[in-house]
């Protein structure tokens, strides 16, 4: 009995010493898989790299051309606005025809405004300049007939049907 016990002891540091082994194994495959996954990746930095450089130096390649090309528009333009400067005439103001000022904000025009009573001091006045919007008094669009008028309140009740807006002569 004695020799099977000794053999049984045996037997598990055996066993044991195996299994060490085996996970030594194990741990020498995962760091030969990173050592590989570590050259695959240095690889890929490199390529990556390489392309970075590539696309680096055809961008500076195209601002380059741009450069030129805007270089010698502005030459041919400096030599147009040189040969145009001497055709240039002074412009005599009081030649030019007067302008339509119906629809022109001044403190002295007549025709019909749209207004917003908020403040029936100072109403604020709807204006059709720089795509609409409530200017102060004397700012906003005059229409030379109440009809006109009268359609662009229309207009603007649908769009704030709860503001208080009336036309004003």
């Amino acid at each position: 009995m004695k020799v099977s016990k000794e053999l049984r002891e045996r037997i598990k540091q055996l066993e044991s010493e195996q299994n060490r082994q085996q996970d030594d194994l194990a741990d020498l495959d995962s760091l030969r898989n990173l050592v590989e996954i570590e050259a695959l990746e240095k690889e890929l930095v490199d390529i990556h790299q390489d392309q970075n450089s590539n696309d680096a130096l055809s961008t500076l390649d195209d601002i380059n051309l741009d450069f030129e090309e805007i270089f010698d528009q502005d030459e041919t333009k400096s030599d147009t606005l040189s040969a145009t400067a001497d055709t240039i005439h002074d412009i005599d103001l009081d030649e030019l025809v007067d302008l339509d000022t119906d629809n022109k904000p001044t403190g002295t025009q007549t025709g019909f405004i749209v207004c917003l009573l908020f403040n029936k001091a100072k109403p604020s006045e709807w204006s059709e300049e720089a795509g609409g919007g409530w200017r102060g008094p004397d700012m906003g669009t005059r229409y030379p007939s109440q009809a006109k008028a009268q359609a662009v309140m229309e207009q603007l009740k649908k769009k704030w049907p709860d503001y208080p807006i009336k036309i004003l002569s």
